[in-house]
């Protein structure tokens, strides 16, 4: 059996934390924009445990690895922003942590480094002190951003190819801005989820 990669794609592209905090929790009222949330997440952890529950049959998640976008630790620290973040109510971490729950393995997934450099980018673009070189400063941020993201792809990529076995399993959850299933090895299989368009379009 091939190793086999399942891309969870997070609708909307992260900025710093929030990237592995998938948005805010969803309350007791809900908007409609809320609610299509609340949906999107819904169907996305259905087709995520059938594609896991087919191919383990139920069993142990052991050969599993959970990749988050912005997670740039690995370990009990990994653990720990996730599990803060589920508690927040992100519907991404609450969904990594049913996966750990089950014997999956969170994985330390970016370069630090690379993150380091967009954050410096982003705060520059926002901190300009005149209209004009805001302009520019924002220019440059999205000049570099493609690069940066082309970069952050090769190193999740890399990471991935590293860490997950013969026959194993990626879990990678990522905003649409990555490409991530371009770069990896040859011999995944990948999966995209959702399998079909959000519900609002």
């Amino acid at each position: 059996m091939a190793r086999m990669l399942i891309v969870v794609r997070i609708p909307f592209a992260g900025l710093g934390p929030e990237d592995i905090m998938a948005q805010a929790p969803i309350g007791e009222r809900e908007s409609e924009a809320d609610a299509g949330f609340g949906a999107h997440w819904g169907r996305m952890r259905v087709e995520l445990m059938e594609t896991l529950n087919a191919r383990h049959a139920g069993a142990s998640l052991a050969d599993v690895h959970v990749f988050l976008e912005g997670l740039s630790v690995g370990g009990r620290d990994a653990l720990r922003i996730v599990t803060d973040m589920a508690s927040q109510g992100s519907p991404n971490c609450k969904l990594v942590l049913e996966l750990v729950g089950r014997g999956a393995r969170l994985e330390q997934t970016e370069d630090p480094r690379l993150l380091r450099d967009r954050d410096r980018l982003l705060r520059d673009a926002l901190a300009a002190p005149s209209l004009d070189n805001r302009v520019k400063a924002r220019r440059l941020y999205e000049e570099n951003e493609r690069k940066l993201v082309a970069a952050r792809d090769a190193y999740v990529a890399k990471r991935i190819d590293q860490a997950v076995e013969a026959d194993g399993v990626a879990v990678l959850s990522v905003g649409p801005a990555h490409d991530v299933e371009k770069l990896v090895a040859a011999d995944f299989h990948v999966t995209m989820l959702p399998s079909a368009l959000p519900l609002n379009g």
